[in-house]
């Protein structure tokens, strides 16, 4: 195909390989052919106040605009809302609802799971006391004390310390 002709792709379109380029040593394209495209500019990424003026801009090329009334403490708060208010939904997303449902219900039953403890607790000393009422039996007395015993160790195993 020589540099005068289309090709398939698109009526009035040339194709011309680096290699044809390479050999011609020079191309002649149409005026009429000769198009600009448009590459869109990077967005300025602004922060407005509460009154909807902005606070700072920041620009593609990498300089700040500063907005009348600009703060910069209201600008951070600005800037620090935005960026929990994308990040959360984002977060949401990549580990979702699901996990924070487990997790709760992890810290829920690790919560009365505490709450049980500290109810069995109470359980030994009571038993130790009633070990020591009079008129009980002596198997009576030592089965509330093996009980406490036992109960002693299972907390300390729980709780990683010796009796």
């Amino acid at each position: 195909m020589s540099n005068h002709e289309t090709s398939g792709e698109k009526p009035g379109t040339y194709v011309i390989t680096p290699d044809q380029m390479m050999a011609a040593g020079s191309i002649f394209i149409p005026a009429d052919q000769i198009q600009a495209v448009e590459i869109p500019r990077p967005p300025i990424v602004a922060l407005h106040g509460e009154d909807g003026n902005v606070l700072v801009a920041v620009h593609p090329d990498g300089h700040l605009e500063y907005g009348p009334g600009y703060g910069p403490d209201e600008a951070a708060r600005v800037f620090w809302e935005a960026v929990e208010r994308f990040a959360r939904p984002i977060g949401e997303q990549q580990w979702g609802a699901p996990l924070n449902a487990r997790i709760n219900a992890e810290l829920a039953a690790g919560q009365r799971a505490e709450e049980a403890l500290e109810r069995v607790k109470q359980v030994g000393p009571d038993l130790e006391y009633e070990a020591t009422m009079p008129g009980m039996a002596e198997a009576a007395r030592e089965a509330k004390r093996d009980a406490s015993r036992r109960i002693r160790q299972a907390i300390a195993r729980v709780e990683g310390t010796t009796t």
